[in-house]
This record gives C-alpha cells, sequence and structure tokens, in this order.
C-alpha cells in the first residue's frame, strides 16, 4: 500500500505530461476596442459614444453617428466588396452601404443623400454591389435619408464583427474608439448603459434589442 501512495502521484503526473499542455479558453473579444479604420467622413465631424442610446421600440443604437454638414464625403474604413446596395430609400437606413471589410468585418453605412432625393446624389460613382472598393475610397455623401428625415444630417456608421458580443446580446463592435484611433486620441473603455425597456416573464427578465438585419437599423 505504501508503495502504490508514492507510484501514484508520478503516475498522474506522467499522464499529464504525456497528454500535452491544456490549451487556454479564449476569451471573448472585448466589443468596446478599436480595430484599424480610415475616418470615415470629415475629421470636423461631430461624434460621441453613442453606442448604447436608446432608441425607438426598446432598439439599442449599436452605432456611432457622426454629424456634419449635408453632402459631406463618406469613405471606406476598410477596404472590401460591397455586400447590400438598395437602390432605393430602405427603411430607418435609407440610403445605404454595407461593405464586407478586408477583415472579415461588415461596415455599415446609413442615411446617405438626401431624404426623398436621389440614388446617384446618395452613392458614389463607381459603387456597386459585390464591387470592390479600397480603404479610403470616397463611396457616398453623408445626409438625412431614412428615419434621419427632419434631423441634423449624419452618418449612422457600424461595425457588424461576429468575434464579439456586446452587452445587449448582438455581434456589434462599438465604433467609438475605432474613430478615436483613427485620429489618433486615446481609446476610452468607460461604455454608458442604455436605458432600455424590459420585457419581465416569471423566469427571467430580458432587454428588448433588434437583431441585426440588412433592412436597416438606422437611428
Amino acid at each position: 500500500m505504501l508503495l502504490f501512495r508514492r507510484i501514484l502521484p508520478l503516475f498522474v503526473a506522467l499522464c499529464v505530461v504525456a497528454a500535452g499542455p491544456v490549451a487556454p479558453v479564449a476569451a471573448a473579444g472585448d466589443y468596446r476596442t478599436a480595430v484599424r479604420i480610415y475616418f470615415p467622413t470629415v475629421k470636423t465631424a461631430r461624434y460621441s459614444n453613442d453606442f448604447a442610446n436608446a432608441r425607438s421600440g426598446g432598439r439599442v443604437h449599436g452605432a456611432t453617428d457622426l454629424f456634419a454638414a449635408a453632402g459631406s464625403p463618406v469613405y471606406a474604413a476598410r477596404g472590401g466588396t460591397v455586400i447590400w446596395l438598395p437602390r432605393e430609400e430602405s427603411g430607418n437606413a435609407g440610403f445605404a452601404i454595407q461593405i464586407r471589410g478586408d477583415d472579415g468585418r461588415v461596415y455599415a453605412y446609413y442615411h446617405l443623400g438626401r431624404h426623398g432625393g436621389r440614388y446617384r446624389k446618395a452613392i458614389a460613382e463607381g459603387v456597386t454591389l459585390f464591387g470592390q472598393v479600397s480603404r479610403g475610397q470616397l463611396i457616398g455623401r453623408l445626409g438625412d435619408s431614412g428615419n434621419a428625415a427632419g434631423g441634423a444630417p449624419h452618418l449612422h456608421f457600424e461595425i457588424q464583427d461576429d468575434g464579439v458580443v456586446d452587452s445587449y446580446g448582438t455581434n456589434r463592435r462599438n465604433p467609438y474608439n475605432s474613430l478615436r484611433k483613427a485620429q489618433g486620441l486615446a481609446q476610452d473603455m468607460n461604455q454608458p448603459i442604455a436605458a432600455v425597456t424590459t420585457k419581465r416573464s416569471r423566469s427571467s427578465s430580458s432587454a428588448t434589442v433588434v437583431p441585426r438585419s440588412r433592412s436597416g437599423r438606422g437611428g
């Protein structure tokens, strides 16, 4: 029995070595951190950390709005392939573009052009569905189409990233720090908490968040 007790720890240690090192569990990506992008409109655009702001219907914004003069240029934050390009104003998004970047993320640009205006006044020449765009290329003009009509012209800029899960259960990366990084500013990891309505049941409560779709969230 004494011999067995002495041999057992050695046997266990040999088994662990033979099995090899245990791979660490990969940590989920932090939706607040910056990715490298080209600043998507004029450098003087005004923006804030409005990712968590509440929207109608119990939605959370899930993006950053950049305010500038109507007609200001909108540039591709990353090079990639145009995967959504409605020919008419589409729901909340209005005239819009979604580009699957060369980094695998989807970059969305909403409220392009004037509400009730023409497609070619909103979307830059040479931008086509399934066509390629390069980083920093002119892709459209900032405006008030979709549910931005009657408000201040702005670009709704969104980053859809399957590598992260935000506080509201969606795969969106907060663009705020990416925009700051593009302007040479330090990251700000403080994130406001959304004041969203909740649905309560006997067993649980959950925030009402609209899942991403190509119909356009806007806001």
